[in-house]
């Protein structure tokens, strides 16, 4: 499940017995997709506000309006008008033992402050085992009379390797007061009373600018039919510069009253009037949502539109929701005998009992180092996203799905796991329930909007598909006698000394070379007579015809990533030098002299690849815009930074220098595999996999060393079973060559 979705639904779950400013997603962990916000404010011509009124078009029984009083502004969200706006007069920050805090923007309307602020060089704490011990209840705004603002809703928006930014509302700042203090929350998933805490932040305010305009918000107001027969409606249509947000609802009023509709159960789906997928991604962060007023029976949704040419109308599917059943609950004994052990497992239980109506049977229990795990099936195949466990005092333990109808949840004891015979409590369980659940909207009369895009008509051919893979899956080629140079493979087992092998392309002739390799990086020699790897006191080249190999002088336990030089002389690594502080670049020559240090700064990097002329080395960030491609000159030491993929990683380096293969986010249900030049221009879309199905999927990628072949992991699930190949993909020529073996492929070399 996407795990925004399931983030909301958590917090939804436990919003009826928590405090309303208790974070249940604490720890804001490092995503990839950036969303970034337009921190000044844009100017939109009036005239745009009558073309919005002249092109929409109600749905069937809906009536279009302008809003007179609300409005859009972007990075803050929905505002009402009703008095003057009033913006932070300009950013103000405070460092204390090297942690920045930030606020970016605050704006106050009618109706609420909405701060935005960040928190830079937070990795240099340690994460704690126990991340409840910090959350936000200290957050804040006071004003100068000492009164304080109460705390509608709190928004993590992005995350990366060494700090986040978030989004906070409270209530308005009172007329005539312009100025406030901010209370930041501790630092989000570290312990407190180890980090920089009680952060003070005084801000100003002053009128927005005269000149300052706000994107129009049309209300819809569906008739009294529609909103009864259908409880997917729209309310709100927000025309954007690269596209539409459509925010609605979705309201089931007549639930029995133990029943709760918390969120989408998938993601849904928009598809044009040809049936093919519209590109969107979730925007409720974008609206504020639900800060705003949450319908009894269901929740608020928005979706933001990338582009405005579709084949009209656009129909949104909703197929499933997540209801919780607070009033539900089950209970069953289970013996742990006299002295349970870490790691003990029980099976063939026998258990089986009714939640929600639904049978559901135990398969086993495995004891851990702080409580119980239990393991579930529902009999009928129903999907329990959520169930809350408890034993006796334990902490309650939120509900991981193991499968399609299986999950598992973990009962936690604050002090000495007990052992004997217990009575474990199931309660607050939500289902996904399912359904097909459909509106429509499109604009109206404009000609230039009722045709699909020329781009969208003549878009290249994706090579590798869901549908294209299981083609060539089924009717196998030969596979291609010219593939060149050898792969590394580890097989998938929990083996402490795992072997490593070398193969040719095709998965033939394997060789075991070593075993105990670290890290699973793996690089060759330009010749590929000569291996490079990690074990646990350094770097080692192996020879690879006669088995030698040899520890690299100066090199260090931990030291990782390395890569040898197209030209064969240099060697470059990671390597960590303090437990709290992200990997350096590091440089040493082929024979292990020269040693260096390659910059002085440090990140959470990961070597890509090199010039061909050893000049330059490739390696990706992780930072605030995601992972962000970079180049390291080595004469001069300048990094220069190319593009940050959206939503994806930096996979590889053409062999060239010239290219780059990576992942990126197409949109909230989909994941594409590209191949461009290094600033991400000229992209080429080689592979897309839908990120609302888990049926089929790509992975880890590897460049043959010619540059020609790309070999990608497929994982494909087949009733309830997921396999993992390795499929070959020309990327002259989109053919498919689909392979048998299923070790992790380390690396593709000469």
């Amino acid at each position: 499940m996407n795990e925004k979705l399931y983030r909301d639904i958590l917090d939804s779950a436990a919003g009826d017995s928590l405090s309303r400013n208790t974070n249940l997603w604490p720890k804001i962990s490092a995503q990839v997709e950036k969303k970034s916000f337009m921190l000044s404010l844009r100017l939109r011509p009036m005239v745009l506000l009558l073309i919005a009124v002249l092109v929409l078009l109600a749905l069937s029984g809906a009536v279009y309006a302008i809003g007179q009083s609300l409005g859009y502004i972007p990075g803050i969200g929905l505002v009402d008008q009703n008095a003057p706006l009033r913006i932070l007069a300009e950013p103000v920050g405070l460092t204390r033992d090297g942690v920045t805090v930030k606020v970016e923007e605050a704006v106050i309307s009618a109706d609420k402050t909405v701060i935005k602020f960040s928190m830079e060089g937070v990795s240099q704490y340690a994460n704690p085992q126990d991340l409840t011990k910090c959350d936000d209840r200290s957050t804040g705004m006071s004003l100068p009379d000492g009164s304080h603002l109460n705390m509608i809703a709190g928004y993590g928006l992005d995350g990366w390797a060494s700090g986040y930014e978030a989004r906070y509302t409270f209530d308005p700042v009172p007329s005539g007061v312009n100025d406030a203090t901010f209370i930041p929350p501790c630092l989000q998933g570290y312990m407190p009373n180890a980090n920089p805490e009680d952060w003070k932040l005084a801000l100003h305010f002053i009128p927005a600018p005269s000149q300052m305009t706000v994107m129009p918000v049309i209300e819809v107001t569906p008739s009294l039919q529609a909103a009864n027969q259908n409880p997917l409606t729209l309310e709100k249509v927000i025309e954007t510069d690269n596209g539409y947000i459509l925010a609605g609802a979705f309201n089931l009023p007549n639930l029995p009253p133990n029943e709760k509709v918390l969120q989408f159960g998938q993601p849904p789906s928009i598809t044009d009037a040809s049936g093919q997928d519209v590109p969107f991604t979730f925007a409720d962060y974008k609206l504020d949502l639900p800060a705003e007023k949450t319908p009894a029976g269901g929740f608020l949704w928005a979706f933001d539109l990338d582009g405005k040419q579709f084949d009209w109308p656009l129909t949104i599917t909703v197929n499933s929701v997540a209801v919780q059943f607070s009033g539900a609950q089950a209970q069953f004994e289970f013996d742990a005998g006299p002295n349970s052990t870490d790691g003990q497992i029980w099976e063939n239980l026998n258990i089986h009992f009714e939640l929600a109506g639904h049978p559901v049977q135990a398969l086993n229990v495995i004891r851990t180092p702080a409580g119980y795990q239990f393991n579930f099936v529902s009999d009928d195949s129903t999907v329990f996203n959520s169930v809350d466990i408890s034993i006796g005092d334990s902490m309650q333990g939120l509900t991981g799905m193991n499968g399609l109808d299986s999950f598992g949840s973990e009962a936690k004891f604050a002090g000495a796991v007990p052992s004997g015979r217990m009575t474990v409590l199931l309660s607050h369980p939500v289902i996904l329930e399912s359904g097909n659940w459909q509106t429509q909207w499109k604009p109206e009369r404009d000609p230039t909007l009722s045709t699909p895009t020329a781009a969208s008509q003549s878009a290249p051919q994706t090579c590798l598909t869901a549908d294209s893979w299981k083609a060539a899956f089924a009717n196998p080629q030969p596979i291609p006698t010219d593939l060149p140079g050898r792969i590394f493979l580890q097989p998938k087992l929990d083996d402490p000394n795992p072997a490593i092998y070398v193969a040719n392309p095709d998965g033939s002739n394997k060789q075991e070379v070593g075993r105990g390799w670290k890290f699973q990086f793996v690089s060759t020699s330009p010749d590929g007579a000569q291996a490079l790897f990690s074990q646990e006191d350094g770097l080692y080249i192996m020879n690879l015809a006669t088995g030698d190999k040899r520890r690299i002088p100066d090199s260090l336990p931990g030291d990782f990533g390395a890569l040898w030089s197209p030209g064969g002389t240099r060697i470059a690594f990671l390597r960590v030098e303090s437990p709290t502080s992200y990997p350096s670049i590091y440089m040493i020559n082929a024979d292990g002299t020269g040693l260096q240090k390659a910059t002085d700064e440090t990140g959470d990097y990961y070597l890509r690849g090199w010039l061909p002329d050893d000049s330059a080395l490739f390696f990706a960030e992780l930072t605030r815009a995601g992972y962000t491609l970079k180049k390291l000159e080595l004469s001069s030491g300048t990094i220069s930074d190319f593009f940050a993929p959206k939503g994806g990683n930096v996979d590889a380096i053409t062999p060239d220098g010239k290219g780059v293969v990576f992942s990126e986010r197409i949109d909230e249900t989909n994941q594409g595999l590209y191949i461009a030049h290094l600033d991400g221009s000229n992209r080429r879309l080689i592979a897309s996999a839908s990120l609302s199905s888990e049926s089929w999927s790509f992975g880890q990628t590897k460049l043959s060393p010619d540059g020609k072949w790309l070999a990608i992991v497929i994982y494909a699930t087949t009733a309830n079973q997921t396999d993992e190949s390795v499929t070959l993909l020309n990327l002259a020529t989109c053919q498919i060559v689909p392979l048998s073996y299923k070790d992790n492929l380390l690396a593709w070399t000469p």
